[in-house]
């Protein structure tokens, strides 16, 4: 099996903005609880990583997605597939129930909370390469491109 470059270019811009959004989710709970503007900063932070993981299911998962073809083409990889949808579920939900929650008000707990949903992210996007790499022996790492 062969990944189309024009695919491969998506998947990386994808990540790339999933990881920036990690990013500037780690430096807002970095930021001094105290500060007047962290409950705002941390808040679109979370909304911005939301809407990244977003477009990353929708991208993976949607009828012409990687994540679909795959198990159309290579249906030995339907298990660590599933996995990967469901980890999409897991981190969309934990995302959700954060944003619901009243986190300004518990900086310590949030920080934890976000510490936990970014540690998630961080293995789902190890598995994702993994098997990427099972698929179409290509590392979709952020350096090599």
């Amino acid at each position: 099996m062969e990944l189309q470059p024009n695919a491969l270019e998506s998947v990386r811009r994808r990540r790339d903005a999933m990881r920036e959004a990690m990013d500037r989710l780690e430096w807002a709970i970095a930021r001094p609880a105290a500060s007047s503007d962290w409950a705002g900063m941390v808040g679109h932070a979370l909304v911005d990583l939301r809407t990244a993981h977003a477009a990353h299911v929708e991208e993976v998962e949607g009828p012409d997605g990687l994540l679909t073809d795959l198990v159309r083409e290579a249906p030995r990889l339907s298990g660590p597939i599933d996995v990967l949808r469901h980890d999409h579920d897991l981190i969309d939900g934990s995302i959700g129930e954060l944003l619901a929650s009243s986190f300004a008000t518990h900086p310590d707990e949030t920080r934890e909370r976000i510490t936990q949903i970014l540690g998630r992210l961080v293995r789902h996007r190890q598995k994702g390469s993994d098997l990427l790499w099972e698929a179409y022996g290509t590392d979709i790492g952020d350096a090599s491109h």
